[in-house]
């Protein structure tokens, strides 16, 4: 847990946010704050301040709404005056009808991944990579959640002033009951010209609430990056920037200038979720260059590839089988890939007359399918003039490569 001052520095500023965003906000629970935040946009910069403040971030474990199946939240829905069940909904003379429930949970809450009770068997066997951690999983049980319920307001419907002066039982008899029918003619009549209000109703958590960890802003934890900077890293790779380096300048000046522009308590220069390491950005290049990809399937990507590298170098010599799933499968129907390039079949026609070796390179360094070189003796060592692939590593194989008409002489 966080030690005094700091503890209560960071009180202080959660305090400062949630009077800033919530409205009607109440810090009764020395654990939870409550209140509500009209409009989702106003609920994204809170939970984004909030974990800066914080510097924690929360990821959601459960979600859910009224339009998918749940035995809660019906496609039909409720109208309601208030609801007393988990996060309270006051009566505040507004009807509406509950949208969903998300819970977010803390960084370091439970631990889901349960350990590994066996080994893996692979193809490929290497050695264990030994490495000294500290602790095998930043998970420490803490209990601390944000509970988000979305709700929908019907404000054209708002009776609390023409309740004023009337006794509660007529506006318990007359008063609500004919209001809620008015909005259930106008919802099967016209639903599209009924104004709706999405509200949010929250509890956060204060400090007190997290246990098992620490809460020091000066140490560096291991955030998930934040959404709103996987998108811009998004739209940086497919512009065509991808240093690793460049990308962190970009991210710094994005989060400080447009994100946390104007706030006076923006998140510390530690904090993962919003000054990622470099480490984490070349991930997430790589991951987003994946996607950008022609085709999820290796051979057909291979295949485009292969036509761009001719048009680029007409010298360029390449042969590719694709591999087809069928249940009369011959040898014919599997992988099969060749390349070569000028200057490497200018060193076989010269060097290759008495011997060739073929180098079984897939057995010192793991490949999904076997990679062969074939190499020949120079006057200055052993030089590569091509390369294979191959689905198998069979003797028809190799005699299928021989018999190519692959290596025209020019």
């Amino acid at each position: 847990m966080a030690s005094g001052n700091n503890k209560k520095n960071i009180e202080e500023r959660l305090t400062n946010v949630f009077s800033k965003h919530l409205k009607e906000f109440c810090l009764e629970n020395i654990n939870y704050a409550t209140g509500y935040i009209d409009g989702e946009e106003n609920l994204n910069s809170f939970l984004k301040e909030f974990e800066a403040v914080a510097h924690i971030s929360y990821s959601t474990v459960k979600s859910e709404k009224r339009t998918e199946k749940s035995k809660r939240y019906t496609s039909q829905g409720k109208l309601r005056w208030e609801s007393k069940a988990g996060v309270k909904i006051p009566y505040s003379g507004i009807p509406f009808i509950l949208e969903g429930q998300r819970v977010l949970e803390c960084v370091y809450g439970k631990r889901k991944q349960k350990k590994r009770t066996h080994d893996e068997i692979n193809d490929h066997p290497e050695a264990k990579k030994k490495r000294f951690h500290l602790q095998d999983t930043k998970k420490h049980g803490c209990q601390a959640k944000v509970t988000i319920r979305e709700v929908s307001m019907f404000v054209d419907y708002d009776i609390s002033s023409k309740s004023q002066g009337m006794s509660g039982c007529m506006v318990e008899r007359q008063l609500k009951p004919n209001t809620l029918q008015k909005i259930r003619e106008k919802l099967v009549d016209d639903q599209q010209s009924i104004s709706v209000l999405k509200r949010f109703y929250i509890e956060a958590p204060r400090s007190n609430a997290h246990n098992n960890h620490s809460m020091d802003e000066t140490i560096s934890v291991e955030n998930s990056i934040h959404p709103e900077l996987i998108e811009k890293i998004t739209e940086y790779v497919k512009s065509g920037l991808t240093n690793p380096y460049d990308l962190q300048n970009l991210l710094k000046s994005y989060v400080e200038k447009t994100m946390f522009h104007g706030l006076t308590d923006p998140p510390s220069i530690l904090n993962s979720q919003f000054y990622p390491s470099i480490k984490c950005i070349s991930n997430h290049i790589y991951k987003i260059g994946y996607q950008l990809k022609l085709s999820k399937l290796d051979q057909v990507y291979l295949d485009k590839k292969i036509k761009e590298w001719s048009k680029e170098d007409g010298s360029r010599k390449f042969f590719l089988r694709m591999f087809k799933d069928t249940q009369e499968a011959t040898y014919k129907d599997q992988l099969l890939y060749v390349h070569q390039e000028k200057w490497q079949r200018d060193l076989l026609l010269k060097y290759g007359g008495e011997i060739c070796l073929l180098d079984a390179t897939y057995k010192t360094t793991k490949y999904a399918v076997p990679l062969f070189f074939l190499c020949v003796k120079t006057n200055s060592g052993y030089a590569v003039v091509g390369k294979l692939l191959i689905y198998t590593n069979s003797c028809r194989n190799f005699i299928n490569v021989l018999y190519l008409n692959y290596n025209v002489q020019t």
